[in-house]
């Protein structure tokens, strides 16, 4: 028998390379893996970076993740003062120009 592991506080998934709003959110695996966790009763936040051919580069995923990294602190400490509402998930996409920012 396998040792008993704790459950996360926090499931980030992503960034994926494309937007998940609208319509996409039914197939993304990204936001999967955060519905998933979701449906397990752990915290979850799905991101995506809106990725476009010919104008976006690997280092925006850096500036992407720069972007989210106060919102993952904030919701981090909400979980931890149990503020943070139960049965909920989080969809963030960053827009393409957040390198011009």
């Amino acid at each position: 028998m396998e040792p008993s592991l704790p459950s996360p506080f926090l499931v980030v998934s992503g960034i994926n390379k494309g937007s998940n709003c609208g319509y996409h959110i039914v197939y993304s695996g990204t936001v999967a893996g955060a519905r998933e966790a979701f449906f397990n009763d752990i915290p979850s936040i799905s991101i995506s970076y809106d990725w476009v051919e010919g104008k976006s580069n690997p280092h925006d995923f850096a500036l992407a993740a720069g972007v989210c990294i106060p919102i993952i602190s904030a919701l981090l400490v909400e979980i931890k003062n149990q503020s943070y509402p139960g049965r909920c998930f989080l969809n963030i996409d960053v827009p393409n120009n957040v390198a011009n920012h």
